[in-house]
């Protein structure tokens, strides 16, 4: 039951402009009970798929995961869904630069900025500062970047000429976790060298807070309410690749979320 609100309502107006003391008395009205759902998941692969469908219908998420061994399962809800990369996008800055540099066209001592090449990479990886990232954007060339992406295989969904901000999807961010784990989106130098500073930064409150693991190489991105994660997981009982997009909530809601999932992938 609840106070009848509305001839509660009434009864206070009427007192009050007639200008009398008058005693009141609060009616309770029937309301229907309250509906709470406490739901639980298999730990299969059909039950890591209703929670990341669950996930992806009752919050402004959208989830892709895939296990790189064990029992291969993968889960994903939203994923193909266009949405602002925040920081994330600096993977793809990379995956271009690196292409550059096989060419000959650019060394690790090639001036830019105040440094060079490697000092940049690390403000645009480690620090995930943007003024590194904004000038090889600009070198580079936002279609010549598109069109080199989707070259590779990513989807129309990851776009630097999207008017509002950098886009990518959730699928597209653990496909370039899985080709660089696997070796055929890059390898030798560039692959190495990318996982080490992926695990020299300090943004591990999203992914890396919520896994087992103890090696995770993440890239966070965050900007306006969009708050994004995606990640190589080595986790013990097996590796795995994640990307969460978020928009609304937070790294501690990505954290979560890690947690539930690699419960049901490794119970």
């Amino acid at each position: 039951r609840t106070i009848d609100v509305a001839t509660l309502r009434e009864r206070l107006s009427d007192i009050i402009t007639s200008g009398q003391n008058q005693s009141l008395v609060a009616a309770f009205v029937p309301v229907a009970p309250t509906v709470v759902v406490n739901k639980t998941y298999s730990a299969t692969q059909a039950g890591l798929q209703a929670y990341v469908s669950d996930q992806a219908s009752t919050r402004n998420v959208r989830i892709s995961v895939q296990q790189l061994g064990g029992n291969g399962w993968s889960a994903a809800a939203r994923d193909t869904e266009s949405t602002v990369s925040a920081s994330t996008y600096k993977l793809f800055v990379a995956l271009v630069l690196f292409d550059h540099m096989d060419k000959g066209e650019i060394t690790w001592d090639t001036p830019i900025l105040d440094t060079n090449t490697r000092g940049c990479f690390e403000r645009m990886i480690v620090a995930s500062t943007n003024a590194c990232a904004e000038e090889w954007i600009r070198q580079f060339g936002r279609t010549g970047i598109n069109n080199f992406i989707w070259s590779k295989g990513f989807s129309r969904g990851t776009d630097f000429n999207n008017p509002e901000a950098n886009h990518t999807t959730a699928a597209d961010l653990a496909r370039y976790f899985r080709g660089m784990q696997e070796g055929w989106l890059m390898s030798g130098w560039a692959r190495d060298y990318l996982l080490d500073a992926l695990h020299r930064h300090h943004y591990t409150k999203g992914i890396p807070s919520g896994s087992a693991a103890g090696d995770v190489r993440n890239k966070v991105g965050f900007l306006w309410d969009y708050s994004n994660d995606s990640a190589v997981v080595y986790h013990p009982r097996g590796t795995y690749v994640i990307a969460v997009m978020t928009k609304g909530l937070s790294f501690y809601a990505i954290a979560d979320i890690t947690r539930e999932i690699e419960a049901l992938m490794y119970p």
